[in-house]
């Protein structure tokens, strides 16, 4: 989904709200009381909470690109291992070697078709449990009757074992999300950035609300920025899509 009328919409309420404040800082506090309190609010306020404010939105921001990048990578080695496990099956011996093949096509599916909408939810999917459950059993069901088919096996459950750990990790991080108690904090922390700065900012009325806008718009797209990472499955900024998954399926077309 395109996310730039969303983004674009979030800056203008952005250059709004920081208008807004300015405004009323200026009919509330006249020339000489806004000198006041600018030595008040200002030196005792602003940069100490800005500071706090700017370590937490840093922080925040690392840890959830770190888990949004293991989480491509993740994505990454479990589709190449469907991927690798469909052309071991073409090594065993049928009809072994075309059911773990069909069961592998049979996951993949499941990914695209189920389990990747249910993302949104943090959630996994039944049928692609089943699917997952099923490879296993294709795997430990084949009976190799010569050591090349047994180092094929043995390659195999690796890769049967690698899609069960990724599908896990993928579950895990689409369900894990910053505490609400956290976005109360930033969102806080946001307001009173805004409405101190507003205090400081320069005399001249065009550099005072080009400064107040130009700061409200960088707050807001780290939030938004922070919120797409922490929801990869569930945002119009589609940061996780399964594209790798569509490849495979587009290899399964290939081979068949």
């Amino acid at each position: 989904m395109n996310a730039v009328p969303q983004i674009a919409l979030l800056v203008l309420i952005a250059i709004v709200v920081a208008a807004a404040c300015q405004l009323l800082v200026d009919l509330l506090f006249r020339p000489n009381r806004i000198e006041a309190a600018q030595r008040a609010a200002g030196d005792l306020f602003i940069q100490p909470i800005s500071g706090l404010y700017g370590v937490l939105l840093a922080f925040l921001l690392a840890a959830a690109l770190g888990t949004y990048q293991d989480l491509r990578g993740g994505i990454a080695i479990e589709s190449n291992a469907i991927a690798d496990l469909i052309r071991i099956s073409d090594l065993i011996p049928p009809p072994a070697g075309q059911e773990l093949r069909t069961a592998t096509i049979e996951y993949a599916r499941s990914v695209v078709d189920d389990e990747w909408p249910r993302m949104v939810e943090g959630t996994g999917s039944a049928r692609t449990a089943a699917a997952l459950a099923n490879l296993w059993h294709q795997v430990q069901a084949f009976d190799p009757s010569t050591s090349a088919e047994s180092n094929i096996q043995a390659l195999a459950l690796d890769l049967v074992r690698s899609i069960t750990l990724q599908r896990q990790l993928r579950i895990i991080a689409a369900a894990r999300t910053i505490p609400s108690i956290v976005w109360v904090i930033l969102y806080f922390g946001a307001a009173a950035s805004i409405i101190l700065s507003s205090f400081s900012a320069p005399s001249r009325l065009f550099l005072r609300y080009a400064f107040l806008a130009i700061l409200a718009i960088m707050i807001t797209l780290t939030l938004y920025t922070l919120y797409a990472l922490s929801h990869p499955f569930g945002t119009a900024v589609s940061v996780i899509s399964p594209e790798r998954f569509l490849q495979v399926r587009e290899l399964i077309h290939q081979l068949q």
